[in-house]
């Protein structure tokens, strides 16, 4: 890793870091996982339904691999797929998890699939490690009792 991306690394981890909850001395937690290239891995999860023009397209080329498709376009976008299933529980689709250093990139991702007429009925879903979720659950006892809830 270079010099520059070592310290981009290290202020981007002090900067999104917060104090730890729990007693003791200066305990801090990231909020993001770093890659081995220094950059930020936010994951993310892409699942839609083939469209019927796709779904033709596959039946006419049983052997296509969409799986390198998906790839090239992740990795296109800074990221990396982690893994990709299909699914068939509302009609013929596909789940996909990859992590991306910019979160701008996965709506970006997301919509060149849908622009191109590949996918419909998409959602795309950040993931959070478990890591990043005792942080959320930090800040949220904390924040509880700012909140009145509708007739409380």
């Amino acid at each position: 890793m270079s010099g520059s991306a070592t310290g981009h690394r290290q202020a981007i981890s002090s900067h999104f870091s917060v104090r730890n909850a729990l007693p003791g001395p200066r305990a801090w937690v990231n909020v993001f996982s770093f890659q081995p290239n220094g950059a930020i891995a936010m994951h993310f999860c892409f699942s839609g339904e083939y469209t019927p023009r796709s779904l033709n397209n596959i039946m006419e080329n049983p052997t296509t691999n969409r799986y390198e498709a998906a790839k090239k376009l992740i990795e296109a976008a800074g990221g990396k797929l982690i893994s990709m299933y299909s699914t068939a529980t509302d009609g013929p689709g596909v789940m996909v998890i990859f992590d991306v250093p910019d979160p701008s990139f996965a709506p970006a991702v997301s919509g060149v699939v849908v622009a191109a007429g590949a996918m419909q009925n998409v959602r795309l879903v950040r993931l959070f490690t478990q890591d990043e979720i005792k942080v959320v659950r930090q800040h949220a006892t904390k924040l509880k009792a700012a909140y009145t809830p509708p007739g409380g």
